[in-house]
């Protein structure tokens, strides 16, 4: 597996290259480390050899592409370009970052030694207030999402 923190800087590195510049438009913040955080350059049994982001760098890294590629967002035209199209970039690093998140979670569930992470209990969910059953009468439906152009798309059965 990569090291934690490489997979943390490469989610960020790929958001500001897919959305702030090929989507904005703007200068790159760190292209020095573009070929560091490249998945096709590096295979997973070299990263740990790489000179990699500290993990507090990393993370005002991460931090800082998050917060520039939401300006984008609220800015975005969803239109003009096959990247801008409804929206497609940004549903391709959301789903870019998920796959992420469960590499990142595979690799805390298979080291050993005492536990890395800790967490609070969340908060108990409110009670539903609804009702305790809705009748949906039988017929054909869409299963998934099969208008929306994009990474996610699916055409499930009827």
């Amino acid at each position: 597996m990569s090291p934690l923190v490489w997979d943390l800087a490469h989610i960020a590195n790929q958001e500001e290259q897919w959305l702030l510049r090929a989507v904005a438009g703007q200068e790159a913040i760190r292209p020095e480390i573009d070929s560091l955080y490249d998945a096709f350059e590096h295979p997973r049994s070299e990263r740990p050899g790489l000179p990699l982001l500290a993990p507090d760098e990393a993370r005002r890294y991460a931090a800082d592409i998050r917060a520039r590629a939401l300006d984008v967002l609220q800015e975005a035209a969803f239109h003009g370009t096959r990247l801008t199209e409804a929206g497609f970039a940004f549903g391709m690093i959301a789903q870019h970052e998920q796959q992420h998140d469960e590499t990142m979670l595979v690799t805390h569930q298979l080291r050993a030694g005492p536990q890395a992470l800790t967490a609070p209990d969340p908060a108990p969910a409110p009670l539903f207030a609804g009702p305790a059953e809705a009748l949906i009468p039988g017929g054909p439906f869409t299963m998934g999402t099969s208008s929306e152009p994009g990474p996610w798309t699916t055409n499930g059965p009827s």
